[in-house]
């Protein structure tokens, strides 16, 4: 896995790249609704007596077809281990290991899920208190001591947990991570706000941004920097929002934003044209950029902070961003631009 990190001093983002990217890109092409594709590199590496599979057409990836399902005996007492994992298939994302280990955060969220599906298939078992399922309260109050004893014993050990470091930075280090935030989150931040009050509906318009940069090395590292800072600075002209960074198969997509809060214009879907025009223009002049395509829409979408509590990010989604996918159409789109502004 490659992780290049780009930006300004303002404004930072990080890409990933690399086999492990190529990889679930190439999967994703075989996946149908409902369905799970494993690469040759995951179907090695998984417990292969656990499942039934179908092998695709191209040879390489393969299918899940579904588990093998063991008998039941009536009178057992104890857990078989592939019983317990064949259990945990449907969506719990768990292995075995969360019953054996030592209870760590990944096993005190999944255990009370666990249970659930223990209490189905094996009603005789007496289960731990782990396990049982706990009001809302009782989780804060458990997250709360366990983040309190963390910090005290200044323990920084545990890979399951994230724990709160704010005490521990400088001011250096501070200004450096909010070049990582969204504008409008490090607004409602300073102004001591619910990040809840991001989460809206809101009339936006979007710029999706495609090209094919060098596939390794410095080159690759190069170009990215280069049309982060080309993509930024026009964004930033024009009261607009880069919101993501991201390399698929077709090559590295920016998405810039214009209409978030505190940047809302009556004029945005103008601004965002000028905008990629300028910015089409400007990324043609770049030797190791090619292929450099731009689509554009405007329309409602969810705006506002999504993920959990450890992980999450301010990100814009719905229709506008999908239209302008369809609508990234490469030379055909920047004539269109040219003829918009002319």
């Amino acid at each position: 896995m490659q992780i290049t990190h780009v930006g300004v001093a303002e404004s930072k983002h990080f890409d990933l790249a690399g086999s492990a990217v190529d990889d679930v890109n190439a999967a994703e092409k075989w996946a149908e609704p409902g369905s799970i594709i494993l690469s040759r590199v995951a179907f090695l590496n998984c417990d292969q007596s656990l499942f039934l599979f179908e092998i695709m057409t191209d040879g390489v990836h393969h299918r899940i077809a579904g588990a093998r399902v063991e008998e039941e005996s009536s009178t057992v007492t104890t857990v078989h281990p592939t019983g317990v994992q064949l259990a945990l298939m449907s969506g719990l994302l768990s292995t075995g290991a969360v019953l054996t280990s030592t209870p760590s955060v990944a096993k005190r969220i999944f255990a009370p899920h666990v249970g659930t599906v223990l209490s189905r298939y094996y009603p005789q078992l007496k289960l731990p208190r782990i396990y049982g399922k706990k009001s809302q309260s009782e989780q804060k109050e458990q997250i709360c001591k366990i983040t309190g004893n963390l910090l005290k014993s200044e323990s920084f050990h545990d890979p399951d947990h994230r724990i709160d470091i704010s005490s521990k930075l400088n001011d250096q280090d501070i200004e450096d991570l909010r070049a990582y935030v969204s504008k409008p989150v490090l607004s409602k931040i300073d102004h001591g706000q619910d990040l809840e009050w991001l989460s809206e509906m809101r009339q936006v318009s979007v710029l999706f941004i495609n090209m094919v940069l060098p596939l390794k090395g410095n080159s690759h590292s190069f170009a990215l920097q280069k049309a982060f800072e080309v993509i930024y600075e026009c964004a930033r002209r024009f009261r607009g929002n880069l919101n993501k960074v991201f390399s698929f198969d077709k090559g590295c997509t920016f998405i810039v934003i214009f209409g978030l809060p505190g940047d809302k214009h009556e004029d945005d879907p103008a601004r965002a044209l000028k905008a990629g025009h300028k910015i089409l223009d400007t990324l043609h002049q770049v030797m190791d950029i090619t292929n450099e395509s731009i689509g554009v829409t405007t329309g409602r979408a969810f705006c506002g902070v999504v993920g959990h509590r450890d992980r999450h990010e301010y990100t814009v989604s719905l229709f506008p961003i999908n239209n302008s996918k369809e609508k990234n159409t490469g030379m055909q789109m920047f004539r269109v631009l040219r003829k918009g502004l002319e």
